[in-house]
């Protein structure tokens, strides 16, 4: 699994789940040696601009309030 990378950036060390919303990885970034990060690669079941941009906003609030309370 180390070959694989996320965006050329982000070294795929694990993979912490696999659900049907998407795919959570524990990665390095190769910019910032020893640093590790987890990114969350979504799969939204539609391409409708309105569904992603409620998607990508749900998603930020999430993130965003983990963020915080760590």
């Amino acid at each position: 699994m180390n070959s694989h990378f996320l965006d050329g950036r982000y070294q795929i060390l694990k993979v912490l789940n696999d659900g049907e919303k998407g795919k959570t990885y524990l990665v390095e970034d190769v910019n910032l040696p020893g640093s590790q990060f987890v990114v969350k690669q979504l799969r939204p079941h539609s391409n409708n601009p309105q569904t992603l941009t409620i998607l990508c906003r749900l998603f930020a609030s999430i993130a965003t309030a983990r963020i915080v309370r760590t």
